[in-house]
């Protein structure tokens, strides 16, 4: 225990020294401490600053091959100009940075705006494309409409027409073919004048038709007649002389005259 504390007793002293070389005993403060300095030529003064150096005497007036008086101040000079184009440089490229963020900006709001107009052009296309079939349908509508009316007025005058046509030539004495027209007024019932004459009348030519009819059908009666007679007089032959029926017999069934 007394080893340790005399260990810390040493070295709380020694803590004291150091900090005491390191407060008042620095090397800056050393009369020698220029000999030793490792940045004294750098830090250090020229042989001279210029000819009007006042450390100069007559033997120093003169400048020695490669010695650069004024470095530091034109080393100060280029970097204030290199800061001042670096500046100028950083101003232009952030201006032409904003200015490429503006013409972008204005390009997006004009294709915003050229979207938004060709959709009202598209909108008002559509719209007039729909107003232009609505007028189409309904002109067509009014054309259909009148097109009809047409047609049933075209109808009805036609029916008009013929119904009109057709009381004419029922009550028309010369296209009824009326005997009465031909009539003489001299001799009634007795005399017919040629040039009047327009043939029977309805009934007369009704009469007419039922008489060829029935002159018709006895005409086709008696043929059926004359054609059974010939066909029973072979067939009774043909019987009689060989003694059976023949085809002419049996063809006969199933006739109008069997």
């Amino acid at each position: 225990m007394l080893e340790q504390e005399r260990r810390a007793v040493a070295a709380e002293l020694a803590r004291n020294v150091a900090r005491f070389r390191a407060e008042h005993q620095a090397k800056e403060s050393r009369r020698e401490f220029d000999l030793s300095d490792p940045s004294g030529a750098r830090d250090a003064r020229p042989a001279r600053l210029g000819d009007d150096d006042p450390r100069t005497g007559a033997s120093g007036a003169q400048k020695f091959d490669g010695e650069d008086l004024d470095a530091g101040a034109r080393r100060v000079a280029q970097t204030a100009q290199a800061n001042a184009w670096y500046a100028a440089q950083t101003a232009e490229k952030r201006a032409r940075l904003e200015e490429a963020r503006l013409a972008k900006a204005a390009h997006a709001e004009l294709m915003r705006a050229q979207e938004q107009y060709q959709k009202e052009a598209a909108d008002a296309q559509a719209a007039a494309r729909r107003a232009f079939e609505k007028n189409v349908a309904e002109e067509n509508a009014a054309l259909a409409a009148a097109r009809r009316a047409a047609s049933a007025a075209i109808r009805d005058a036609e029916a008009n027409a013929e119904t009109a046509e057709r009381s004419h030539n029922e009550n028309d004495a010369f296209l009824t073919e009326d005997p009465m027209v031909a009539t003489s007024a001299l001799a009634p019932g007795r005399r017919v004048r040629p040039d009047h004459w327009k043939g029977a009348s309805a009934a007369e030519r009704v009469e007419q038709f039922r008489a060829e009819q029935r002159a018709a059908v006895l005409a086709t009666v008696l043929g059926q007649r004359a054609e059974k007679h010939e066909g029973d007089a072979a067939d009774r032959a043909e019987r009689y002389q060989t003694g059976r029926f023949g085809d002419a017999y049996f063809a006969g069934f199933g006739a109008s005259a069997r």
